[in-house]
């Protein structure tokens, strides 16, 4: 007679109208010392599959202990486990499958150094990073010469086996997808030729000085294929996003030249923000404009057909992208700048973030847009907090802050935030992702991981671990209906029935998942009471 172990979960299905506030559903740490939460990715069954990448590095009396780095993974293929060895030549990636409720689904370790991934309509992995060691049993199918660290673009299906790959001409970039799959990439690049052709917009490598490089788009089909690429000029391609088919770019330069604008442009003025229009088909561009007196824009990003941007100002900006209707616009030393403009970049309205005191931004680090709120977040030099009325507010004390911004209308209080990402899973859900090495408020009881792993090499290290905290708005949550009746599962191993007691009204749907993250069974019903699983193999299920 066998037994079957399960960890089982539920999901609490209750809605109240209340004041709209985020409350933290649960949080975990998860990893070993020195993982990171890079990317986060929704499956098309609704988990989430966190990426840690990991490089070598000056910490090799951690990433040496393979029986340490391993003792979090589920899987058994020898192909998902966790190598020294490997890690010398290619680094590694944990990646980590959770449920929105928090349950563990499954865990395991590729050898890439994933800088970027994202899910095509066909459930593949379009992936940018470090190859080594990672089977390859193809060509590559643009660019032929791998630049020293092997940085390369290139797909994985849900197995994570490599379907192609293609060498990149430079050392570090980011890309996005349009509807059908094709990939638009931007890099910086020393490469003068053999990377563009006649139909190029910019055909020919314009760098001089052995310390500069060009910056360089390239589009490829979903299967890795070449349709176009051009040079744009000298410095660096920091956002590019895609709407319909025009793609708009975001150039950050130190030499202005008169080729970044065009007759029709917003400021003709020089500057070192430059934001320009590509025809996504053809790759010729159709617009251009300077930003006048920013000195660099961290980010674009398409938001309901129209354009937000943020970045630094060095000096008074123009009034024809400020709106004195929405806050002070008196300039401080480095404001930083939002604005939002029309997709022919007519302005909107703009706002310095100011303070009552001089800003002391260090980093500018991400924004979202969620349930038509933007939520920013900042590194900042000193522990300063926002004070204006109304425009946004500071969240915790602390050099990694999370910040509200909503049209000067609405304040949203978030709390015991210490990530580094934020990711709108939906209209009422927020996760926040990272690393810490706070030893308190982060964790829920009853998480996957309550406290920080700690290496036995290096006991005292201060190296945090990755974390995963979820939020969700108090208006989808009905506080007052949720039972303090506990929900009590047995037996646990079982011989094939489980049993489940409690407040079994509240339990909708259940959801059986293998050790691989494979969901193997599901019930939606009311009042489910028990579950008949007798078919079910040995085995460890969640």
């Amino acid at each position: 007679m066998y037994k079957l172990l399960f960890f089982l979960f539920f999901t609490l299905n209750v809605y109240s109208q209340t004041n709209e506030t985020y409350i933290k559903m649960w949080g975990t740490y998860f990893g070993p010392q020195l993982g990171y939460f890079k990317e986060v990715i929704k499956d098309n069954e609704g988990n989430l599959i966190f990426f840690s990448p990991i490089m070598h590095s000056d910490n090799n009396y951690i990433l040496r202990n393979e029986e340490y780095m391993n003792q979090f993974v589920t899987a058994s293929e020898p192909r998902f486990q966790y190598n020294y060895e490997n890690l010398i030549t290619s680094g590694f990636t944990l990646v980590a499958k959770f449920s929105p409720e928090g349950a563990l689904l499954s865990c395991f370790y590729v050898p890439l150094y994933i800088d970027k991934i994202v899910l095509d309509s066909n459930n593949q992995f379009v992936f940018m990073g470090n190859i080594g060691q990672f089977p390859i049993n193809s060509t590559s199918t643009w660019y032929n010469f791998p630049t020293v660290n092997n940085y390369i673009i290139g797909k994985l299906n849900h197995n994570f086996e490599l379907v192609w790959y293609s060498n990149l001409p430079f050392t570090m970039g980011s890309f996005i997808l349009d509807i059908a799959g094709s990939i638009y990439i931007i890099g910086n690049t020393n490469v003068a030729e053999g990377i563009t052709d006649t139909n190029s917009f910019i055909q020919d490598y314009t760098a001089t000085a052995s310390n500069q490089f060009n910056s360089l788009i390239v589009k490829l089909n979903s299967e890795g294929n070449f349709i176009w690429s051009t040079y744009y000029g000298l410095g660096n391609i920091s956002d590019i996003k895609i709407l319909n088919d025009e793609l708009f770019v975001v150039l950050n330069t130190n030499q202005p030249e008169d080729i970044y604008v065009t007759e029709d442009a917003l400021f003709t003025t020089p500057s070192n923000v430059v934001v320009s229009k590509f025809n996504a088909i053809s790759g010729i561009r159709t617009y251009s404009t300077y930003i006048k007196n920013l000195s660099n824009l961290f980010k674009l990003d398409i938001i309901n057909n129209f354009i937000y941007i943020l970045g630094i100002a060095d000096n008074e900006l123009d009034p024809i992208i400020l709106n004195l209707n929405i806050t002070d616009q008196e300039y401080l030393f480095n404001k930083n700048y939002l604005g939002k403009f029309t997709t022919n970049m007519t302005p909107i309205w703009g706002t310095y973030l100011v303070l009552n005191e001089p800003e002391y931004f260090y980093l500018y680090f991400d924004f979202i847009s969620h349930d038509n709120t933007l939520i920013l977040q900042y590194y900042l030099y000193d522990h300063v907090n926002f004070n204006d009325v109304n425009n946004y507010q500071t969240l915790i004390e602390g050099s990694n802050q999370i910040h509200i911004y909503n049209n000067g209308i609405d304040n949203i209080p978030i709390s015991n935030i210490f990530g580094n990402k934020i990711y709108s899973y939906d209209s009422n859900s927020l996760y926040i992702f990272g690393n810490s090495n706070s030893n308190t408020g982060i964790a829920t009881p009853g998480s996957v991981q309550e406290t920080i792993s700690i290496s036995p090499q290096f006991p005292l290290a201060t190296h945090g671990n990755a974390i995963i905290l979820n939020y969700k708005k108090s208006s989808s949550l009905n506080l007052q209906n949720i039972t303090s009746d506990p929900i009590k599962i047995y037996p646990n191993p079982s011989q094939g029935t489980i049993f489940i007691k409690g407040n079994t009204t509240e339990i909708k749907k259940v959801q059986i998942y293998n050790v691989l993250g494979q969901m193997v069974f599901t019930k939606q019903d009311e009042n489910i009471s028990f579950l008949d699983l007798s078919h079910f193999s040995k085995g460890i299920y969640i």
